[in-house]
């Protein structure tokens, strides 16, 4: 079986949005991605049609990640991969953390 041209290929999303690390359902009738369209960066999915292979209805939340402290949005764009199994999502993420110290100067 030859690729699919490019001027064949279907979009999933608008291009409105950063949208990356697509992985396919199990079951092939969800494609999961990161999303940045609700301001932070988080899971979504969006359904595809069994035979047509068309986007059907919008794109819906599977896990939102609203923290500064531990997101993905802290993985670098150039390493986010995500993983799909029959019952798990395995997603990079990153954390920031910070100590503020106290020191008494010396004279």
């Amino acid at each position: 079986r030859s690729a699919t041209p490019p001027g064949e290929w279907v979009a999933l999303t608008g291009g409105e949005h950063w949208e990356t690390a697509p992985q396919f359902s199990p079951d092939g009738k969800l494609v999961y991605f990161t999303s940045d369209r609700d301001a932070w960066r988080c899971i979504w999915a969006q359904r595809v049609h069994s035979t047509t292979g068309q986007p059907d209805r919008d794109p819906f939340a599977v896990h939102h990640m609203h923290t500064a402290r531990r997101s993905p949005a802290l993985v670098p764009l150039n390493a986010i991969d995500m993983f799909v199994g029959a019952n798990r999502i395995v997603l990079g993420m990153g954390e920031l953390t910070g100590s503020i110290w106290l020191a008494k100067p010396s004279n």
